[in-house]
């Protein structure tokens, strides 16, 4: 089920002008298509969330797992783990790496230079 037709419905519902709801649902899926996106379950604060998944992340990255499985593992894009990778070592600079080959570096490089605004 897409979760973009519930709102929808429930916008309709709601008695929000049809044109809105379209122009709204359009920037949402442009934003995040292809992306999983968490809801936080009502009280919880997803910023946690997200954090402690980084810090998963970054320890299994740390280990020398892949970005490919650290994608899949996590359910995000792996451009999404290369953008947690090179903030976090951006951020904290020599405190966190891994033994990181020239190969790797070299990918989050090119990675960083095709796009970056990530």
């Amino acid at each position: 089920m897409d979760i973009l037709h519930d709102i929808e419905a429930r916008m309709i519902g709601a008695g929000i002008d049809g044109d809105a709801i379209r122009r709204i649902l359009s920037e949402v899926r442009r934003d995040w298509a292809g992306e999983n996106a968490y809801i936080a379950r009502h009280g919880e604060d997803p910023r946690v969330i997200i954090s402690r998944r980084n810090l998963a992340l970054l320890r299994d990255w740390q280990r020398g797992e892949r970005v490919p499985y650290l994608a899949r593992k996590y359910g995000i894009s792996v451009h999404t783990v290369y953008r947690i990778i090179r903030t976090n070592i951006a951020r904290r600079g020599k405190n966190l790496h891994r033994s990181m080959s020239d190969a790797t570096t070299a990918v989050i490089k090119a990675h960083h230079d095709h796009d970056p605004d990530v």
